[in-house]
This record gives C-alpha cells, sequence and structure tokens, in this order.
C-alpha cells in the first residue's frame, strides 16, 4: 500500500538515499516552478529550490551528482535555463541560459552533465558539471526534438543519444565529435532512451519503421556501430522503453501500440530472440528491474 503521497505534477524523482529529488511543474501563470528535496521516509519537503519564471515548466528528470542536483527547464521559446543546485540546502549553484527546449533526463558522469535538446536544432549537449560552462554540443538536425535521455559507455568515453532525426548518435564524450549514427527509421520518432551494457555493447528501440508495414523495432549495436541484429514487434509504438536483467542476458521491452494491447517483451540479448511476452496492454513507461531481477511495468 502507499507509505504517503506527494502532489507532484509531472517529472521522474530520483534518489541519492538520503533525499527525494523531483520536479515540480505547475500551471505557467504560477511563476513556482522548483525541484523538491523530499524526506524518503513520509514525503515531507526538506527544500524547494524556486526556478525560472513566467511560461516556464520543469518536467524532465533530474540527476545527482557530487554535491549537486542537475535539472532543467522547458519553454515553448528560446533560452530556457539549465541549474546546478546545491543538494543540501537547495541553493542554486550556477545557471546556464542555452538555445533549447529540455524535456528531458540529465546524465551527470564524471564530471559532465549530459541532456538532449532541441530549439532550433536538435543536439546533445555536454556542461561542466560544477560550473555549468558549455563544453561542447552536436547538433542533429534543425526542427527536431531530442527528448529521450542518453547512455554512457562503460569506459566513459562514449555517449549515445537517440535524436528525433531518427537515428542513434554516438558522440565522444570528450570533444563532442560524430563517432557513428545508425538509422534513419521512421523520421521525428526519437522519444526512447538507449542502454548500455556492461561490454558496451548499445540497444535502442526505434517506435517505427518507414515502409509498407510500421513496425517498432530494437537494434543491438557493437561499440564500434556495427549492428549485431534486430528484433521487430509487428506494429509501431507510442511508447514504452528498455531494461536489462542483473546478469545482462535479458532485455525486456515495453511497447505501447497505437492498433493493439501487446505490454511486455523479454529478448533473448545474444541473438536477438523473443523468450517471453506479456500481453498487459499499453505500457507507455520504461520497465524498471528490482533485485532478484523481477520486472516492474506501468
Amino acid at each position: 500500500g502507499d507509505l504517503w503521497g506527494s502532489g507532484i505534477r509531472l517529472g521522474s524523482a530520483v534518489t541519492d538515499g538520503e533525499k527525494l529529488y523531483a520536479a515540480v511543474c505547475p500551471a505557467a501563470v504560477n511563476n513556482n516552478a522548483g525541484l523538491l528535496a523530499l524526506d524518503p521516509a513520509n514525503g515531507t519537503s526538506i527544500w524547494k529550490a524556486v526556478l525560472g519564471g513566467a511560461g516556464r515548466y520543469l518536467n524532465g528528470t533530474p540527476a545527482v551528482g557530487g554535491s549537486m542536483v542537475y535539472i532543467g527547464e522547458i519553454l515553448d521559446g528560446p533560452n530556457q535555463f539549465v541549474y546546478g543546485v546545491n543538494r543540501a540546502d537547495g541553493t542554486i549553484v550556477w545557471s546556464n541560459s542555452v538555445d533549447t527546449m529540455n524535456g528531458a533526463a540529465m546524465l551527470v558522469h564524471d564530471g559532465k552533465l549530459y541532456f538532449d535538446t532541441d530549439w532550433n536544432a536538435g543536439a546533445l549537449w555536454c556542461l561542466d558539471a560544477g560550473s555549468g560552462a558549455v563544453l561542447w554540443s552536436n547538433e542533429f538536425a534543425g526542427g527536431n526534438w531530442g527528448s529521450s535521455g542518453s547512455a554512457v559507455s562503460p569506459d566513459g568515453t562514449a555517449v549515445y543519444n537517440h535524436g528525433d532525426d531518427s537515428r542513434l548518435h554516438a558522440v565522444d564524450a570528450n570533444n563532442g565529435a560524430t563517432l557513428w549514427t545508425a538509422g534513419p527509421y521512421a523520421d521525428g520518432e526519437g522519444n526512447n532512451e538507449p542502454i548500455v551494457d556492461a561490454n558496451g555493447n548499445v540497444y535502442c528501440m526505434f517506435p517505427g519503421i518507414t515502409n509498407g508495414s510500421p513496425s517498432a523495432i530494437v537494434n543491438k549495436y557493437a561499440p564500434n556501430g556495427s549492428n549485431l541484429w534486430r528484433c521487430s514487434f509487428g506494429s509501431q509504438t507510442e511508447g514504452g522503453g528498455l531494461a536489462l536483467s542483473p546478469d545482462g542476458a535479458t532485455l525486456y521491452a515495453t511497447i505501447s501500440s497505437p492498433s493493439t494491447n501487446l505490454g511486455l517483451f523479454a529478448i533473448d540479448t545474444a541473438i536477438g530472440a523473443e523468450k517471453w511476452r506479456v500481453y498487459a496492454g499499453k505500457c507507455r513507461s520504461s520497465p524498471v528491474v528490482a533485485a532478484p531481477g523481477n520486472i516492474i511495468i506501468t
């Protein structure tokens, strides 16, 4: 049963084991979009960082790293802000205006903050996590959203992003140079976050293929970009996502088909063959794998 409830609208929550952090996204006229720190034991508010101004929203997923929490705002216009917030007391340490619309998850790794966004152009950005200074950006295509979230290779040298140009992008984490791309598939579909296994292989779901019989697919790519296998689901998807089993032997995929009830699929990561499926309706969010390997879906 429920232990407690907090009236948070939109945005996913993250925890550092001491506090729970979540974006609050009120009506734009309230001018009160903020980042909340909650006590995970009872849901009471510890602090709130009020961010942005009129017309601004927060509905992405924060990231926690070191002494900071990171969040980006979304606004129907240019010059949104990304924030670095002190996780102890909610003080805004830095903010950086970027010409972008950010509705995606933040990723912090090795002192760098990665996120994908769009306003004038869909792009992957890299900021210094301590100061907020832009280190590099990699532009995908003008007018395309980049809103899926990113993944980093085990050695930290590459960042992967599924842009709304219908391609998977592998980008050098040091300088932002494109290492390789895969696709395109159906144009304008980039809302599924890639994931990476312990060996550096990359899995990416594409919501549809542009052909006579559109179908969502999952591809497995080697670290050098070569395609190792493809698994097709027989129907397009309007959402869903991916997760790996603890031993890395099974890939779980959720599908939100616009035409039929599908649900959860288990795929053999070695060969891309379907192991089993559970018909569970339209699963728009990613699966979560909990110890000792049970899968949670909504």
